[in-house]
């Protein structure tokens, strides 16, 4: 009865100590969340960003429902409440964000593991443990599979999900080990298997995950530095065309015609007495009228038919312009804004004291229009008197820079990717909404250090985004040099999150694998630590009946293995034990009743007073007579 009322006070206190921890955990976790929600809150607030809250609110809503079920006495229903409360609010999370999932149901699952074992019994723990653990399985293959794209948790958000991640599995780890003496056989076997499939998945999949990714990695770098080589000859190409038009025009024998009939038509002697009088000219120049001879000789003239012939075939050159070695305008099918051309870059750079080149300018806005233009501009060779070639001319273009906002546009790649051309300087040339625009190069420390450091791509954090980097120099096939002397750069630039989507998706699929390798390892382990435990269960179940004196209870197994030879051994053992006793009892029964009768003789033996009535009375039966012998009782 003592003994009863013993282990009655030890379940109670039992039960009441699971209570009181389920009470602490449910209401400590509401207010650890409410102070999270406010944190949150208040962090957006200071910051400007938004976040989601639904994770966190489903959360709280589950956590205070968990509290009132545990205060009304029923703590089962309130743990297990506010266990699925957190996964619901995970699904949310998991939905919204990349890259948190696994770690968060890492998390969810251990702390889980470690809250059922404090509160719940363990009849309990058999059923919900497997069905969070399927649930949580679930979790990790909707982040793994979830087909749209997310925006990653990075930074100091994912750094600390990953130390809580670890400090959880620790601490899980830790009271499970003091729970371990307390497991069943079955319970030991399973656990253990788990544990080292679990290392050894982690350990393999970690190691697989580094080398794929830094492979991985420098593949997509490499991919990504070759796209925009390819653009950057694309581009180089596109501008080389342009200016071949230019030279092709320019060696036409109309305009060299035109050319040559103009320079040898001035009067003055010397080089700086006609750019005197150009310059006289140029000051009169806004104040005639467009009828004047001076403009319509230029405007109207053999040279203009064959430049607005280019422009039909070519009409990308909005303004195309003739002039002399001077520098005098001679046909263009525009009126010039100055009529002395002589001291703009284009002409210096193209005609250049007779030594010029082909000149590709830097990218205008031209308000008229509104549209982005450059300055093109490619010396004209003749012969003069002497019959050598020399430089004659220079025909420039206003080049419409619209076509080029299509090479660009048409060179986004996937969802975030696209290409820039960085000019010379601090200015980048991108497209908005489908048009051009001029905007500070922010990339160019980035793109300066990847160079010295001689890598083809970079990564670093563009605005609280990871961002993967690469740029090369605009060139065309034959090198034309005034292409390479643009020193236009083209840099492609992705999310690191979409361009690293191939390290994503070995990611993902050594963790499926993973899991898939978990768990049937657990199934494995539950099969065969049954099949192991149920003979050994059965025999210890048929020893305690034999402590407790059932000597007819025999142990049922069939095995051929050392569990079937102990069974068989301890079936023999009780049946040794049971004929033993059985012979034993038999014998104490008869000496029980040799000496009750020798007991009997004496007492009559004491009462006889005198030989004849002991003679007389001492008539023993032969049975009787055959227990003495020597005087004494066998």
């Amino acid at each position: 009865m003592a003994l009863y009322t013993n282990e009655s006070n030890q379940n109670k206190d039992t039960t009441e100590k699971r209570a009181r921890n389920a009470r602490l955990v449910t209401t400590g976790s509401a207010a650890l969340i409410f102070i999270l929600l406010l944190g949150g809150v208040a962090a957006t607030t200071v910051s400007g960003q938004t976040m989601d809250f639904r994770f966190g609110g489903l959360t709280f809503v589950g956590a205070i429902i968990a509290a009132l079920f545990v205060y009304k006495g029923k703590p089962a229903a309130g743990v297990v409440t506010l266990l699925a409360a957190l996964r619901i609010g995970s699904a949310f999370l998991i939905m919204s964000r990349s890259n948190i999932g696994a770690t968060n149901t890492i998390i969810i699952f251990f702390a889980s593991l470690g809250i059922v074992l404090e509160t719940l019994t363990p009849q309990q723990n058999r059923r919900i443990i497997p069905a969070f653990l399927v649930i949580d399985l679930g979790l990790i293959a909707l982040d793994q599979l979830w087909p749209g794209y997310r925006p990653p948790v990075t930074g100091i958000g994912a750094t600390m999900l990953n130390i809580a991640a670890v400090a959880v599995v620790v601490i899980a780890l830790v009271v499970l080990a003091r729970q371990f003496s307390s497991y069943s056989l079955r319970g030991k076997l399973v656990s253990a298997t788990i544990a080292v499939a679990l290392l050894a998945v982690i350990v393999v999949t970690v190691g697989i995950n580094l080398l794929a990714s830094r492979t991985i990695s420098q593949e997509v770098g490499q991919n990504l530095n070759t796209l925009a080589a390819s653009h950057a000859l694309s581009i180089g190409e596109f501008l080389a065309r342009k200016i071949n038009t230019l030279e092709a025009l320019a060696i036409n024998r109309t305009i060299v015609s035109g050319v040559l009939e103009q320079r040898n038509s001035y009067e003055a002697a010397t080089r700086r007495e006609i750019e005197n009088q150009l310059k006289a000219l140029s000051g009169t120049w806004t104040n005639r009228p467009d009828d004047d001879p001076l403009v319509t000789a230029i405007l109207n003239n053999e040279l203009t038919s064959e430049l607005s012939k280019l422009q039909t075939v070519f009409p990308d050159n909005i303004n195309l312009l003739v002039t002399d070695s001077f520098g005098a305008p001679v046909a263009a099918t525009y009126r010039p804004d100055s009529y002395y051309q002589g001291n703009t870059k284009w002409w210096r750079d193209a005609y250049m004291s007779g030594f010029g080149s082909s000149y590709i300018g830097r990218p205008e806005f031209d308000v008229e229009r509104d549209t982005w233009t450059v300055d093109m501009a490619v010396p004209i060779r003749g012969e003069v008197e002497t019959g050598r070639s020399q430089i004659i001319g220079v025909l420039h273009a206003t080049f419409d820079l619209d076509a080029l906002a299509d090479v660009i546009e048409a060179a986004r790649f996937g969802e975030t990717g696209e290409i820039e051309i960085h000019l010379p300087g601090t200015q980048v040339l991108t497209v908005e909404n489908g048009d051009l625009a001029l905007e500070t190069n922010e990339l160019r420390p980035v793109v300066e250090q990847m160079r010295k450091d001689g890598e083809l791509y970079a990564e670093f954090d563009h605005h609280g985004i990871g961002t993967l980097l690469s740029a090369a120099d605009v060139s065309t096939l034959a090198h034309e040099p005034v292409v390479d002397a643009t020193n236009w750069q083209i840099v492609a630039h992705q999310n690191e999150a979409e361009g690293l989507e191939p390290v994503s998706q070995q990611g993902r699929f050594n963790t499926i694998l993973g899991i898939i390798v978990i768990f049937s390892a657990g199934v494995v382990a539950w099969v065969v630590g049954t099949r192991l435990t149920e003979p050994i269960t059965s025999l210890t179940e048929t020893a305690v009946q034999v402590s407790q004196g059932n000597l007819k209870a025999r142990s049922d197994v069939q095995a051929e293995d050392e569990l079937g030879t102990l069974a068989a051994a301890f079936n023999t053992m009780t049946g040794q034990l049971q004929g033993a006793i059985s012979n034993l009892e038999q014998r104490v029964a008869e000496r029980t009743q040799a000496l009750a009768i020798s007991i009997d003789v004496g007492r009559r033996l004491l009462t006889i007073h005198d030989q004849d009535a002991v003679t007389g009375e001492s008539q023993i039966t032969q049975p009787q007579a055959a227990l003495f012998k020597d005087g004494t009782v066998n």
